[in-house]
C-alpha cells in the first residue's frame, strides 16, 4: 500500500496506530471530521475516522478542502509526541500527512 506512512518517536512504524481528524469550525471548537472518499475505483470505500493504520504504519487519508487538526495515538491511545498538528487541505483529492505537509 502506497500513502501516508507514519513512525513512532523511536522510528519504527505505527502499526494498528490511529489517526484522529477534526475539522476547525467557525467557532473554533473541534468536530470531528467527515470522510472523503478516494479519487479513483482503486480507493476501496470511505476513510473511518480515526482511520486505523496497517501493520506498516501506512493509510491512504483523503479530505475536503480544509483546516484539520490532526492526533495521532498508538495502539494502545497514548498520544504521539508533537501532536495534535494543525493540517491545511486546499484542493481536493489529496492525501493527508501530519506536520503540516498535504501531498497529491
Amino acid at each position: 500500500m502506497t500513502g501516508l506512512q507514519i513512525f513512532d518517536e523511536y522510528g519504527a512504524p505505527l502499526a494498528s496506530g490511529a489517526v484522529h481528524l477534526f475539522e476547525q469550525s467557525q467557532w473554533n471548537t473541534r468536530v470531528m471530521a467527515v470522510s472523503y472518499r478516494g479519487p479513483s475505483l482503486d480507493d476501496a470505500g470511505v476513510n473511518t475516522n480515526p482511520v486505523i493504520l496497517n501493520m506498516e504504519g501506512r493509510a491512504r487519508i483523503y479530505l475536503r478542502p480544509g483546516y484539520y487538526e490532526v492526533e495521532v495515538r498508538d495502539a494502545g491511545g497514548r498520544l504521539l509526541p508533537g501532536y495534535p498538528q494543525a493540517v491545511v487541505v486546499q484542493n481536493p483529492p489529496t492525501t493527508c500527512q501530519p506536520h503540516g505537509v498535504v501531498a497529491h
